[in-house]
C-alpha cells in the first residue's frame, strides 16, 4: 500500500425525505491504501444507477471505519459501494467524485 487516503467522516440525517451528508473535517484521518482502476462492467452498472464512479481504492479493514467520504490527490470522493472481503482482510471502496472540493477545504 504505497497511496495515502484522507478518510472524512460523515455526520447524516434526513432533511424533507433526502438523506443529507455533512463532512466532520476536523476527525479525518490519513490512512495507507491502493489505487485501483474502475473496471469497465463496474463503471457501466454503476452509471445505469446513476453514478459516474471515477476512483476506486483498497484498505485494511481495521483502518475502514464506514467513512462514506474520502479525498485523494487534491480531489475529494463520495463512497458509492464498499466491498469487504474475509479472506486477505481487505475493503475495496468504488467512488464518485464531489464537485468543488479540494484537499485544500479540508
Amino acid at each position: 500500500m504505497h497511496d495515502e487516503i484522507t478518510l472524512i467522516p460523515t455526520d447524516e440525517r434526513y432533511v424533507g425525505g433526502n438523506l443529507k451528508r455533512k463532512p466532520k473535517y476536523d476527525e479525518a484521518r490519513a490512512v495507507f491504501a491502493r489505487a485501483l482502476s474502475v473496471g469497465e462492467r463496474e463503471f457501466f452498472d454503476a452509471s445505469q444507477a446513476g453514478f459516474e464512479l471515477e476512483a476506486k481504492f483498497q484498505l485494511w479493514q481495521w483502518d475502514y471505519q464506514d467513512e462514506r467520504r474520502l479525498s485523494y490527490q487534491g480531489r475529494e470522493y463520495e463512497v458509492v459501494r464498499q466491498y469487504r472481503n474475509d479472506k486477505n482482510r481487505m475493503v475495496e471502496l468504488s467512488c464518485a467524485r464531489v464537485e468543488g472540493r479540494t484537499n485544500g477545504d479540508v
